[in-house]
């Protein structure tokens, strides 16, 4: 997969850290302690991960299969520094824990401030505005005469699990998205801006940050 350059630093840095996780066990002799545990949880891990890709033919975990491997990598590197700080004195090993802790929590820190939002999770950041298009068509059937009928609406296949997940859980009157595309006919369509292409609808809402809009059919404005 494609990744940023930091990536193979981060990945040969973990693997030092791990190394010398182990040669630090073996010069301390500390057979009992939290860190050979969770060093001993790791390799068996990971030997795991290696035997089923040789046996079986299973390919390595990627993204949200591999992600327990982030809890536990923190575990790790936390009970390595603790057993490491053991080599200084008070003094110095107050301040050493100030500066290596320091190490690892302003990262996650930063991380935390430029991607905390509200809105949509880093690797669905098209669903930001979903209950947002789901409450304009609400607006649109308010002013109905009938507002029992139900709408419909077509859109990208990206777009169709969240929105059937609120019309379903809002109980909204519309009439569940279909997978299989934009259909001309449906009084709504949600898609990428750029890819709208039917006359007769008009753009309603448009929502920038994402490229998308949603466009109501202009044939099927009668009350």
């Amino acid at each position: 997969n494609e990744y940023p350059p930091v990536i193979p630093f981060i990945m040969y840095t973990l693997l030092g850290v791990f190394s010398m996780g182990i040669i630090l066990i073996l010069l301390n002799k500390s057979f009992n302690g939290s860190f050979f545990k969770i060093t001993i949880l790791f390799i068996f891990i990971i030997s795991g991960c290696i035997a089923e890709h040789y046996i079986f033919g299973t390919k390595y975990p990627l993204e949200r299969t591999g992600i327990y491997f982030i809890p536990l990598t923190g575990v790790y590197v936390f009970y390595f520094i603790a057993d490491f700080l053991k080599y200084f004195n008070s003094k110095k090993q107050l301040i050493s824990s100030i500066i290596l802790y320091g190490i690892l929590v302003v990262p996650l820190l930063y991380n935390f401030l430029t991607n905390v939002n509200l809105s949509y999770t880093y690797t669905w950041k098209y669903d930001a505005h979903t209950n947002e298009v789901i409450r304009k068509i609400d607006e649109v059937n308010s002013n109905r005469q009938d507002p029992e009928i139900k709408f419909t609406i077509s859109s990208h296949w990206l777009f169709e699990p969240t929105l059937n997940y609120y019309i379903s859980s809002r109980h909204r009157n519309i009439e569940r998205v279909s997978r299989k595309g934009i259909n001309s006919y449906t009084d709504f369509i949600y898609e990428f801006t750029g890819d709208h292409s039917q006359s007769e609808f008009t753009e309603l809402s448009r929502y920038a940050d994402i490229g998308t809009s949603l466009y109501r059919n202009m044939r099927n404005t009668t009350p």
